[in-house]
Order: C-alpha cells, then sequence, then structure tokens
C-alpha cells in the first residue's frame, strides 16, 4: 500500500461562525471538479455545489458546510484557493463601446487581484433581536441565510418563507418558542401577520449583512483608457 501524502494545515477565522476552522489545500480530485464546474460558468447551481464539495472535502473541522453563509463560504473557499493555486486571480471585467462607424461592440480587461487583499466586508452592526411589541417583549431572533436555506430556496422567490427560515426563535416575555419546535407553516403565517414597520426592521438586518467584495480601478482602452472602479462581489465574481 502506497504511504498517505501529507497535506498542509491552515486556520482562518469566519465572520459568520465567529470562529477559526482548520483546512487543507484542494488536491487534483477537487481541482477537477472545479474545473468541469467552470466549464459551465454560467450555470450559478453547478458553481455553488462544485464549491460546497470541495469545501466539506478541504474543511477539517466536525462543521456541516450547509450551515455556513454565503459569505463565510465566499471568504472560506478564497484561503483554500489561495494555498492551492496561489493568491493571484484575474477575473475580466466587460464593457461596451461604440467604434469608429458607431457600431456597439465589447470588449474586456483583465484585473489582477491578490486574494490576501480581499476581505469580509461587515457593515455596522445590527442586533438580530427585533422586537415586534413593546408592551409584551415579543420578537424573533434571526440568523442570515445558510447554504442550507439557499439551497432549499433556489427554485423559489418567496421572501416571507425565506425570513421563516431564517428566524431562530421567536420570544416574549414569559416564553421562548424555538423554530425546531415550530411547524413551516406556523412560522410562515407568524410571519405574514408581521407589520409594515416591523418588516422594516426585519430588512434592516437583512441588508446589514457581511459581503465578500473587493474594489479595483480598471482603464478601459476602447474608451479613451477611461478609468472607472468596479466592485468584485459573490462566488461568481471571484470563481477563476
Amino acid at each position: 500500500m502506497l504511504p498517505k501524502i501529507k497535506h498542509p494545515k491552515y486556520t482562518h477565522h469566519l465572520v459568520g461562525l465567529n470562529k477559526k476552522v482548520t483546512f487543507r489545500p484542494f488536491t487534483n480530485s477537487e481541482q477537477k471538479i472545479l474545473l468541469l464546474a467552470k466549464q459551465q460558468k454560467d450555470d450559478t447551481d453547478q458553481i455553488f455545489q462544485a464549491v460546497i464539495q470541495v469545501l466539506e472535502n478541504c474543511i477539517l473541522d466536525d462543521i456541516d458546510v450547509g450551515d455556513l453563509t454565503s459569505f463565510d463560504m465566499e471568504d472560506i473557499f478564497l484561503r483554500i484557493r489561495a494555498k492551492s493555486v496561489g493568491e493571484l486571480i484575474t477575473p475580466r471585467f466587460s464593457y461596451k463601446y461604440t467604434d469608429e462607424k458607431g457600431i456597439e461592440k465589447s470588449d474586456f480587461v483583465k484585473v489582477e487581484i491578490n486574494i490576501d487583499d480581499i476581505k469580509v466586508k461587515v457593515a455596522k452592526k445590527i442586533d438580530n433581536k427585533i422586537i415586534l411589541d413593546q408592551e409584551t417583549n415579543l420578537g424573533v431572533q434571526l440568523r442570515y441565510p445558510t447554504l442550507n436555506i439557499i439551497s432549499a430556496m433556489k427554485d423559489k422567490n418567496d421572501d416571507i418563507e425565506l425570513i421563516s427560515k431564517c428566524i431562530v426563535c421567536v420570544f416574549d416575555s414569559e416564553n421562548v418558542y424555538n423554530r425546531e419546535d415550530t411547524t413551516d407553516e406556523e412560522m410562515i403565517e407568524f410571519v405574514e401577520d408581521i407589520d409594515m414597520l416591523n418588516m422594516g426592521k426585519i430588512n434592516k438586518f437583512f441588508a446589514a449583512m457581511p459581503s465578500v467584495e473587493h474594489k479595483v480601478e480598471v482603464t478601459m482602452p476602447k474608451l479613451d483608457n477611461k478609468k472607472e472602479t468596479i466592485t468584485f462581489k459573490g462566488i461568481n465574481d471571484f470563481f477563476i
């Protein structure tokens, strides 16, 4: 029997989990998974599933990858990618221009980004406990959508159901009603009964969700070297 290759181990702090996770670089087998997904770059779901598979293989801690938020997923994937094939990525920025004959055309520029410069952008912290009724202290405790929730909602466009899945518990002055002790139907009915003012508070929480993004100034040769600051954001932008 051939000896097993000993892979280096690294750690990285994840904002959503608020803890360090240990990981190894991806190997040839995981690289093949990513290359197959890269060939279908317009297939967001295939990229999503490929990244999850790589994370499940490469994260060495006993955690459920499905419990990660999207920004934690993107963050740790970039760290694994950096330790596997290098810190530099070269995403392309496409833009339109009009040639000398007045015909609209497209061009692109490659942008060089060092993964170490990409950080999780955290907005002003918003309390995840939202009080809906001051008199009874009725409220909800929220969490950001996890990969399991995102996967379950991929074919749906239902904000009410999404919010219901992100409620950790409902509480008042006397009791705490945990999500796992409540049916989906009950939780959806509860969310449907929330007034618009309180929905605004809930939406504010989700709007403040951290994100993995990086701003870069690009020069567009076909537009007289015009400069523009663009933001790369999300797994598709960094899936190189």
